[in-house]
């Protein structure tokens, strides 16, 4: 998704999640609740869980 806030709350998080068009980790702005298990604290947690095929 675009830099837009994602979820049900307010906060305004840097996170990361997989896209699976691009395969590659990609930043998103997570509001703080709601969402899936795609939600990544770093590009290197969601490459070491996703880009190496456990995920994608």
């Amino acid at each position: 998704p675009p830099l837009r806030p994602f979820g049900r709350c307010s906060a305004s998080i840097p996170r990361y999640y997989y896209n699976k068009v691009t395969k590659m980790c990609e930043e998103f702005i997570y509001s703080g609740c709601g969402g899936s298990s795609n939600n990544f604290v770093s590009r290197q947690s969601c490459m070491d869980v996703c880009v190496k095929g456990v995920r994608a």
